[in-house]
């Protein structure tokens, strides 16, 4: 194993951590943490959500960050020896419009926080479809069609290895 082998696996694996606290962390926030909240009294919820945004922000910078390095990193490595074919390059194109979109939803989410309170209205069955589409739901939504997708990508980049020329 030579050094260009262990910075390509350091940088697959930075990738790799980086993605799972940013959609993990999302996850947590949305399956854990809001129900939490939403059992304290809400004179208290406003401080609490504050404290923990400010401290998730930075993981979600950080990662945000490194996935992009990375993610430039490994695509520059997958496309520059030629093995790769038009689908492979296709469903990249997907994965980073829909990356593209989850920067832009971080982005919006922190401006209307700034502006408005945490939480919304109740879940009722008539705004379930509001519900599916608030911007919290949607970047883990997003966010794990991306892991979807990095496993076909994986796939794909597999196969191709193994195809003859």
């Amino acid at each position: 194993m030579n050094i260009v082998n262990i910075f390509n696996i350091a940088v697959t694996w930075a990738h790799l951590i980086s993605a799972t606290a940013w959609v993990g962390g999302s996850i947590f926030w949305l399956i854990v943490l809001t129900p939490s909240i939403q059992k304290i009294p809400s004179n208290h919820q406003t401080e609490i959500l504050r404290s923990i945004s400010h401290e998730f922000k930075s993981v979600v910078d950080t990662s945000m960050f490194i996935l992009l390095f990375t993610g430039a990193i490994l695509t520059f490595n997958k496309i520059t020896p030629g093995h790769i074919g038009s689908l492979y390059v296709l469903i990249l194109g997907i994965k980073i419009l829909l990356v593209s979109y989850l920067f832009y939803l971080l982005r919006s989410r922190r401006n209307n926080l700034k502006t408005s309170r945490f939480f919304g209205t109740k879940n009722t069955s008539r705004n379930k479809f509001v519900i599916l589409t608030k911007k919290s739901n949607m970047i883990v939504l997003i966010g794990l069609i991306v892991y979807l997708i990095s496993s076909i990508l994986s796939s794909i980049s597999e196969a191709s290895i193994h195809l003859p020329i």
